[in-house]
């Protein structure tokens, strides 16, 4: 081939990847832009997230004043921010909405299954601190366990186990630890004494 035609399309070439390269660019810019903008919109609706929990905090704190109560909305207020800040992350990066839907589905099936009795464990919680669940310094019967209740978290309660002997029944040293979720087993109940009554009188949690 004549040096000619080679120089003619050594530059076409040449202008061909200076045009690919130019339109690299001109996409790379585009996408950072973007991704710059989705960015500053997820800090800023993150930041107004925070602000509204801010806020409920405060109204908690002015109008209610029960403790056990205020722990309750505090709880359920911690849920709904990070459930809140989770979905706007989720929705914020996502290039199809199809595609969301299909990896929240996944991802609550698998979290469901892997955390099954766990999630069992925080329900029952809920159940446990109601208005006729326990507290700490009850005394309940779990299990053929009878104890005081020492403390009640999220998935767990700890209780310190009663010898026999009624309601003067000293402690026996030991702390026995049950899952919350054993209030959904329909073999295992929950009973609470109540204090004015006997050491025989009880009723289910």
């Amino acid at each position: 081939m004549p040096l000619r035609k080679q120089g003619i399309l050594l530059n076409l070439y040449k202008k061909t990847l200076i045009s690919w390269r130019d339109a690299v660019r001109n996409q790379y810019r585009d996408e950072m832009r973007s991704f710059l903008v989705r960015l500053g919109l997820l800090v800023m609706i993150i930041a107004v997230v925070f602000v509204v929990g801010a806020a409920w905090r405060r109204a908690i704190f002015r109008y209610v004043q029960e403790p056990r109560r205020r722990y309750q909305f505090l709880l359920f207020r911690k849920i709904v921010i990070w459930i809140a800040v989770g979905a706007i992350i989720a929705f914020t990066f996502a290039t199809e909405l199809g595609s969301v839907a299909t990896f929240a589905g996944l991802l609550t099936a698998g979290v469901a299954v892997a955390l099954q009795n766990v999630l069992l464990s925080v329900a029952g919680y809920f159940f446990l601190i109601g208005k006729y669940g326990i507290r700490v310094g009850d005394r309940v019967q779990i299990a053929g366990v009878t104890g005081e209740v020492v403390d009640i978290g999220l998935v767990r309660l700890h209780l310190l186990e009663l010898g026999s002997g009624g309601r003067d029944a000293q402690p026996s040293g030991r702390v026995v630890a049950f899952s919350n979720s054993i209030v959904f087993q329909p073999t295992s109940g929950v009973f609470k004494q109540i204090p004015a009554q006997a050491s025989s009188g009880t009723r289910s949690a």
